[in-house]
């Protein structure tokens, strides 16, 4: 079952909106004004494979919005103003290892920091973002510490132990 809801002047989506439309494999909501995607948007939309949010105003993918969607395997995210910093690499990382592809027929791109706009997400780099990943195993945890520096002004601490307990720091300098 396939949905469009491409340009209605869409601004925005509330958490579990789509619930309930387990049979949904094709999600269009392109052209709209949508500028966040909030954690649970897309939430029980189980057999969704193809979602488009592209050509709206997001700036910030975060990969929380797209973790319970297993079948996906394209997110169309071009021509939207993307703000390229550590939570869109983490993003990138985690749709590259649920191989899914992040365009329909244009490769997306930086809008922001000024220094990347235009190079495309494909080319972007941990060091070019201002990110740097470092992981410290200890005997029974891995300390995980993404950093950004002062071009996007934010510092993101995260622990992960072997549960997969994750504790979330997030520390805005301005």
């Amino acid at each position: 079952m396939s949905w469009d809801l491409s340009s209605n002047r869409i601004t925005v989506i509330q958490d579990n909106v789509f619930n309930g439309l387990q049979n949904l494999s094709e999600l269009y909501l392109s052209y709209n004004q949508i500028t966040v995607v909030p954690e649970n948007a897309f939430k029980g939309l189980k057999n969704i494979s193809i979602l488009d949010i592209e050509g709206n105003q997001i700036t910030v993918l975060d990969k929380r919005f797209i973790k319970d969607l297993p079948k996906l395997k394209r997110l169309a995210v071009e021509r939207n103003p993307l703000h390229c910093d550590c939570i869109l690499a983490e993003f990138l990382s985690f749709a590259k290892s649920r191989k899914v592809t992040l365009k329909y027929d244009k490769e997306p791109e930086c809008s922001t920091p000024g220094d990347l706009t235009g190079v495309l997400l494909k080319d972007l780099s941990l060091e070019e973002m201002g990110c740097y990943l470092t992981t410290t195993t200890k005997e029974d945890h891995t300390i995980v510490t993404t950093t950004s520096l002062e071009t996007s002004g934010i510092i993101i601490f995260s622990y992960f132990n072997p549960a997969l307990i994750c504790l979330r720091i997030l520390i805005v300098i301005r």
